[in-house]
């Protein structure tokens, strides 16, 4: 009972109160319905949003992931569905899933659809993507917004 007023009363519990017959009882529903919606939001293991602010977005971001039993994954193995030549010889590639991530580096690394790859996670918080068939790799960031 603790996500707030508006999540309890889509859960039903406005209803479940308005059940209650006796009167004193149904005013103690009602009350404790309101002291929860006064706290802030909270998660069962007692994060609130309160408690994320100030944080850099690193931090809230595994926090948050955390509190959803969310591990996110150290390296991706898809496949290039297109790929785009900037003007400054730097590469626009986007993968089968979607994602859309630019090449931070100048390396050189011949890329076509259909090429399967790996991005791994690099230093500096940046990621490293080459080829599942050879050794070399562009250092790159993702571009698109999930």
């Amino acid at each position: 009972m603790a996500l707030g007023l508006p999540a309890l009363a889509a859960a039903g519990e406005l209803d479940m109160c308005r059940e209650i017959a006796s009167d004193s009882e149904r005013l103690a529903c009602y009350d404790a319905l309101a002291d929860n919606a006064a706290s802030p939001a909270m998660t069962a293991d007692g994060v609130s949003a309160e408690s994320l602010f100030g944080r850099d977005a690193a931090q809230t971001s595994a926090v948050l992931q955390q509190q959803a039993g969310i591990s996110p994954p150290q390296i991706l193995d898809t496949e290039i569905s297109s790929v785009e030549s900037r003007a400054d010889g730097k590469l626009r590639i986007t993968l089968r899933n979607g994602q859309q991530w630019e090449q931070i580096d100048g390396s050189p690394l011949h890329l076509v659809p259909g090429d399967p790859v790996r991005i791994r996670r690099a230093s500096f918080g940046s990621y490293l993507l080459y080829k599942q068939s050879g050794g070399r790799s562009i250092r790159v960031r993702r571009t698109d917004r999930p």
